[in-house]
């Protein structure tokens, strides 16, 4: 196991036992007027580190089968700077994509499906992030699922569009600063990743 790997881990089983103050989100998917699967994003913190994580199951019937994805991601900051990132994109059993990320002293290693390198600047924020706090004033956020760092920008009335590597967007709409609907291309169609109310 890599040097980098091994510390990550041992790191994020360390925060693990630490008592956090945490807060949690639900997120129904809805994609061509079904309810497919939940997103929840879970963030806790003590002191000046932040543990943000977000799970997503999906699945869908068709005529012809059944299709499901999971995406799992874990990111860790200390100071408000993205320490560590692991991320796992599945679609129909198969591992589409992956992304760690290990920083320190403001240098960044990554390695994804296609390989290894630097990541310049080190993150402030990531996807996972943007769902408790608004993205206002950035101009690019890091993307655990790409391993990369995307365009975002303002478009009015609390809405960001994020651009996708394959140029689809992604539209993130807040209510009060927190997210409140996320509208997403999929492979099966236009979803819909709407704030679940108690």
């Amino acid at each position: 196991m890599p040097t980098t790997l091994r510390s990550f881990l041992v790191f994020a089983a360390l925060l693990n036992l630490l008592p956090l103050s945490a807060q949690q989100m639900v997120y129904e998917i809805e994609v061509m007027g079904m309810n497919t699967g939940t997103l929840t994003v879970n963030r806790s913190r003590e002191g000046n580190v932040t543990r943000i994580t977000m799970n997503t199951e999906a699945g869908m019937n068709y005529l012809f089968g059944k299709s499901e994805a999971s995406f799992n991601s874990s990111n860790i900051f200390v100071n408000g700077s993205l320490e560590g990132s692991y991320a796992r994109n599945i679609r129909d059993g198969e591992e589409i994509r992956f992304t760690r990320l290990m920083c320190s002293k403001g240098k960044c290693e990554i390695e994804t499906k296609e390989g290894k390198g630097k990541l310049e600047p080190q993150p402030k924020s990531c996807i996972a992030a943007i769902f408790f706090d608004e993205p206002k004033g950035l101009d690019q956020i890091f993307s655990e699922d790409w391993g990369r760092y995307l365009p975002i920008k303002y478009i009015g009335e609390s809405t960001y569009q994020v651009t996708m590597p394959d140029g689809k967007i992604n539209d993130y709409i807040y209510k009060n600063g927190v997210l409140e609907e996320l509208r997403s291309s999929t492979p099966v169609g236009k979803a819909r990743i709407r704030r679940k109310r108690d």
